[in-house]
Parts: C-alpha cells; sequence; structure tokens
C-alpha cells in the first residue's frame, strides 16, 4: 500500500512544501490543475488524506463533499479545507466533515500531522484488515433481491447498510463492483452479524478462485504490509 495524498491548489509555495512532506514520508503526491480535474480521481481512487485550498480553481465546498460522500474508497478520507487565517485555535476549527487548516508557510508545519495520521492508518488496518469501501450491493435469497450498500471489505467479507430481514446464520448471494470496469464480483455469503442496527456483517463462504485473486490483489494495493508505516 503506498500512502496517497490528494492536493488541490496552485499555490506554487504550498505544492513545494507539500512535495517536501510527501518525500519525507514516502506518499505519492497527486495534484489536479483544477476542480473538474479533480473529480474523477476523488470519484475513483483512492486517497489516504486530501487537502484543498479555499482558493483552488473550480472549487466548491459542497460539490467536493458529495463527491468524497459519493465515493468508493474516500467516503471516509480526512479533508482539510486551508485558509489564510493563521491563529492558535485554526487548528481545532471543525465543521462536520472538514477541519479548517491555515495554509503552511513550511513543511515542518504540516509534516507532523501527515505523520501521526499515516501511523495510525497504517496500524489500525493492519490490526483490522479492513478497508472502507462504499459500493451498491446487490443481494439475492432465494427469489428475493434487495439492495445494499458496504460501508468495509475485508478477505473475510464485507459490513454493509441494509434494511433487510435477515438473521444470523443466514446465506444468500452477493454481486458488487470492485472496481470500474471490472467484471462483477460474485459470492455467496453468510450472515454473522445482525442486529437492530441497520448494519451487517457477511463472511464469504464460497468464492471461486478467479474471485479470490482478484480481492487479494485488490486489497493488497490498498491495506498496508506488515511492515509498512513502521
Amino acid at each position: 500500500m503506498t500512502f496517497r495524498i490528494l492536493l488541490l491548489s496552485v499555490s506554487r509555495r504550498t505544492k513545494r512544501i507539500f512535495a517536501e512532506v510527501a518525500a519525507h514520508v514516502s506518499a505519492e503526491l497527486v495534484i489536479p490543475p483544477d476542480f473538474t480535474a479533480a473529480e474523477f480521481p476523488i470519484l475513483r481512487e483512492r486517497f489516504d488524506l486530501i487537502f484543498a485550498d479555499v482558493e483552488f480553481p473550480g472549487l466548491s465546498r459542497q460539490p467536493l463533499l458529495q463527491a468524497i460522500r459519493a465515493s468508493t474508497l474516500n467516503h471516509q478520507t480526512p479533508l482539510y479545507l486551508m485558509t489564510g487565517f493563521k491563529g492558535p485555535d485554526a487548528y481545532a476549527g471543525r465543521e462536520r466533515e472538514f477541519t479548517l487548516l491555515p495554509k503552511p508557510a513550511a513543511a515542518s508545519e504540516i509534516e507532523p500531522l501527515v505523520v501521526r495520521f499515516r501511523q495510525k492508518l497504517f496500524a489500525e488496518r493492519r490490526r483490522t484488515g479492513r478497508l472502507p469501501f462504499q459500493t451498491e450491493v446487490h443481494l439475492q435469497q432465494g427469489a428475493k433481491r434487495f439492495r445494499g450498500t458496504s460501508r468495509n471489505l475485508s478477505a473475510q467479507g464485507l459490513l454493509l447498510a441494509a434494511d433487510l430481514p435477515l438473521e444470523r446464520g443466514s446465506e444468500l448471494e452477493v454481486r458488487f463492483l470492485i472496481e470500474p470496469g471490472a467484471p462483477i464480483f460474485h459470492a455467496r455469503v453468510r450472515v454473522v452479524r445482525a442486529g437492530d442496527s441497520p448494519l451487517f456483517g457477511v463472511s464469504f463462504v464460497s468464492l471461486d478462485p478467479f474471485h479470490r485473486q482478484r480481492l487479494q490483489e485488490f486489497l493488497e494495493r490498498h491495506l498496508p504490509t506488515r511492515s509498512a508505516g513502521r
């Protein structure tokens, strides 16, 4: 897994600062030229941190938040909106889905934040083996068909959000897209977590070799190895 940072900024100084930080922490830095060019990567690619300059061309807060919410891999990615404000409370200013951040004047102002988050993220994903993963999932139990939305994905199964009358131990078929343009992923699963919440967990009980290999390769690209991030 490569730690990836999306930077929405046209400031030469800001880009230089983040390039320095990315080099120090072994991260990949992606800098699109404008918001139109940024929307597709936000929806389709994985980023571990997103920093957006409020003066970025074409940037509007709501479309940016909507793109992140709709993203398969970035719906839980932290968003930092960089402003020109400098003050002791600037780093603490938070409004639901984003954090306000003063534009850094040097790499030393932003690198500690990136390092702390990278270490925490890698440790958490190594521990759980789960990847935030949001996509529509088609479910079938006998002649009954349902739809749900995944919340995370692992080699063992899925966490799903759906209002379904399913009991623990129930088995059903699931179909969903792992990646755009790829064949539909198909598996038989068993409900291992169910209750009053609309969230329920399913584990894979039948995966053919083709889908198992696809799942393994996908997770290897997006989850850290045991040594990564140490």
